[in-house]
């Protein structure tokens, strides 16, 4: 019974010993495999990647108003990332008040 017991012992100390990724090692991993793909509209470190990626999302939705006032505010919050106000607002004065408050509340999506 005692060597059992012994034996279920040693095997959940095996178990609970197990080398596991660290915290640090995690991290280094995924910006290892970030840098891989630097220039995309999904990576969160190049926000400038998002701008190419929305002008061809504005060239598709082309006739469709809401798709492109869309389009265009999103934009315009990226090149507000990218401190680029000015062209923020000539962007938005494009957009109709009306579309803008309606995207503001979530209404067009």
């Amino acid at each position: 019974m005692k060597s059992r017991t012994l034996g279920i012992l040693i095997l959940i100390l095996m178990i609970s010993c197990k080398q596991e990724i660290s915290c640090h090692d995690g991290m280094i991993l995924i910006l290892e495999k970030v840098s891989k793909e630097p220039y995309n509209h999904r990576n969160q470190l190049y926000p400038q990647a998002k701008i190419p990626y929305m002008d061809s999302l504005l060239v598709i939705t082309r006739g469709i108003p809401n798709e492109t006032n869309l389009c265009k505010c999103f934009k315009a919050h990226m090149l507000m990332e990218l401190g680029q106000k000015e062209e923020a607002i000539k962007i938005l004065e494009g957009v109709p008040k009306d579309d803008r408050a309606k995207i503001m509340r979530k209404e067009i999506v």
